[in-house]
């Protein structure tokens, strides 16, 4: 776990580069989680959807995993509740820059609340606590913000959500029949008949289900970084081998041009020793005939001479 930040500008940094699609580089409108737990923007995930023999299928963009869409469309996927929280301490923490208490805009703030999203001072806090309508309100440290922000991990007691059909009621209640969270006024006109409770009575229950689930999941984790592991390491042994058949390629080549320039010199050398030996010959057999033709010529000379003298 990162260790929680003093800066409220590092924070802040850390908790922006979180709320940013990867589709459109902006930030999350309405963040849709699939199956394989990547988030993206509604409107970014609507384009992508396949119609194959009777399903709307997604791939993601991330890891090509395919989520079979509910009969809502992108619109019936799960909606990330952890960047609404991101958003949430996104919100805070920007006001952090200059901490003055948005109530008495006097005092330097020390307090944030989660319900109303201001930062109070000490002394306002303690007026806001003292209203009825406010006494259930969550109010924390702004030093807590700055943590969460650091680790981004949610805080054991989050902020109530409204319910979109209901705006003025909160989600409290989970429906175990339709496996999502609900207000008051949600199980009288949508969910009669269902089974539901409190989500803090509930949410003990689910939350073991999870971690039980979790188990497996975390048994197969180290299964398949051991075979990354593997991969890894046939990968390397693989370039290894390559890299020692070709130096062994290199000297083998090196050895044979060696040797062939070697027999090159001496093919060459007993080739100019066959020609000096032939010109050799050549030239006393040439000698010979010239010697020859310097005899004939002499005779036929004196001959001629006789003859014409008549001696």
């Amino acid at each position: 776990m990162a260790e929680p930040t003093k800066d409220p500008q590092e924070a802040l940094k850390k908790v922006t580069a979180q709320l940013e699609c990867g589709i459109c580089l902006d930030e999350y409108k309405d963040p849709k989680l699939l199956s394989c737990f990547h988030v993206f923007c509604k409107q970014c995930l609507e384009p992508l959807v396949l119609h194959e023999r009777e399903q709307s299928l997604l791939g993601c963009p991330n890891c090509r995993h395919t989520t079979v869409l509910p009969p809502q469309g992108v619109k019936g996927l799960r909606s990330d509740f952890r960047m609404h929280h991101l958003f949430e301490i996104r919100d805070a923490l920007t006001k952090v820059k200059e901490p003055q208490c948005e109530n008495c805009k006097k005092s330097a703030a020390t307090r944030f609340c989660r319900d109303c999203g201001k930062i109070l001072c000490d002394k306002c806090t303690e007026l806001h606590q003292l209203w009825g309508e406010f006494t259930n309100h969550q109010i924390v440290p702004i030093s807590d913000l700055q943590s969460e922000a650091a680790s981004l991990i949610p805080p054991t007691k989050g902020k109530v959500m409204p319910c979109k059909k209901h705006p003025e009621n909160v989600l409290k209640i989970y429906c175990e029949t339709c496996k999502e969270l609900i207000c008051n006024d949600c199980t009288i006109r949508l969910h009669q008949g269902h089974q539901y409770d409190l989500v803090s009575d509930t949410f003990p229950k689910h939350k073991q289900e999870l971690v039980n689930q979790l188990e497996p999941v975390k048994h197969h984790l180290v299964t398949v970084n051991q075979a990354l592991s593997n991969f890894d390491a046939r990968s390397k042994e693989i370039h290894d081998q390559r890299a020692a058949i070709q130096a062994d390629i290199h000297s083998k080549i090196d050895q044979l041009q060696q040797a062939l320039e070697q027999r090159r010199t001496e093919l060459i050398g007993q080739l100019d020793q066959l020609t000096q030996n032939k010109l050799k010959t050549l030239a006393a057999q040439r000698d010979q005939v010239e010697l020859l033709h310097t005899q004939l010529t002499s005779c036929l000379e004196y001959m001629d001479g006789s003859l014409k003298t008549g001696t």
